[in-house]
C-alpha cells in the first residue's frame, strides 16, 4: 500500500516526485518519510550575458526543477531586449 499525503497541492507534487525517485530503484523497501523542504524558496535564474536559453533547453530545466522538488524559476537573461530597452 502507498499513501501520499501533503500539506497543499505543491506538497502533493513533491511527495510525488520523493515516490518517482524511489521507483527508479530495483526494489522499494518499507519506510515512511516526512519530507519538510529547509528553504521555503527553491530554485534557479536564468541570467546571464549571452545568448538565451532555446525553449526546448529551458522546458527541460523546469522539469528538472520539478523533479528536484524546486519551486521558483526566475528569468532574467541580460541580452534579452525585453528585459531592458523592450521592457514594458
Amino acid at each position: 500500500l502507498i499513501t501520499l499525503a501533503g500539506h497543499d497541492n505543491d506538497g502533493l507534487f513533491h511527495a510525488a516526485q520523493t515516490l518517482r525517485q524511489l521507483v527508479e530503484r530495483p526494489a522499494i523497501p518499507t519506510l515512511a518519510i516526512q519530507d519538510h523542504p529547509a528553504m521555503p524558496i527553491r530554485g534557479t535564474i536564468e541570467g546571464f550575458y549571452g545568448a538565451p536559453w532555446s525553449m526546448a533547453d529551458r522546458s527541460k530545466h523546469i522539469a528538472f526543477l520539478a523533479r528536484s522538488k524546486a519551486n521558483t524559476f526566475i528569468y532574467s537573461p541580460k541580452d534579452d531586449p525585453y528585459a531592458r530597452d523592450r521592457w514594458r
